[in-house]
């Protein structure tokens, strides 16, 4: 690789993740909303700026190199500080604990606007200003839309939530089937 190489835009490392995660340019188009020949030639041009090959390609079938899943592997903690990072007021270590738990400096770090509201967070991220860690619950829609993208995997927060109430609500009728739904919904890992 060439070690002078300028780092990588958003849009061709999006294309990049998306396609070695789903082993397919097809796929990876789907996801982001774009035609297979973009995605394609996104890779295509993140390889000739790397100067290496990222993906064997049999026909329609692709595979990752030995190279991409080098750089699949080290694509996240590498490339998220090279963005804005955005934050919620509530949560204002987020980004320090992730840096932390990658082993990364936090003198890297790019710190973004915080924002009072996580809706107004989600808003941020999907029009274009930075990253930030949310909850997948929050931003599944938009994922499976299409709109954002997740760029690792999930991990784990550390962080445990309690349903609270006045016991004089206890038996209300809302408050039982809420807590009901609740207890019986399987919530995806969060982000």
């Amino acid at each position: 690789m060439n070690t002078r190489r300028l780092t990588p835009s958003m849009s061709l490392l999006l294309a990049f993740e998306a396609a070695a995660r789903h082993g397919s340019f097809t796929k990876a188009a789907d996801e982001l909303a774009l035609t297979q020949s973009a995605v394609s030639r996104q890779v295509q041009a993140l390889e000739a700026q790397l100067e290496v090959e990222l993906f064997k390609r049999d026909g329609r079938r692709i595979e990752l190199t030995t190279a991409g899943a080098l750089y699949q592997h080290e694509l996240p903690p590498a490339q998220v500080a090279q963005h804005s990072l955005l934050s919620v007021v509530s949560r204002p270590n987020a980004w320090s604990d992730w840096f932390d738990s990658n082993r990364l400096d936090h003198h890297i770090m790019r710190p973004g606007p915080s924002f009072e509201l996580t809706s107004h967070l989600i808003q941020a991220v999907a029009a274009g200003i930075g990253i930030a860690l949310v909850p997948r619950i929050l931003v599944q829609d938009e994922i499976n839309s299409g709109e954002l993208v997740t760029l690792f995997e999930p991990l784990d927060s550390g962080r445990n939530y309690y349903l609270a109430y006045a016991t004089r609500f206890q038996n209300l009728p809302s408050l039982c089937v809420f807590r009901d739904w609740l207890l019986s919904t399987p919530f995806p890992d969060p982000l």
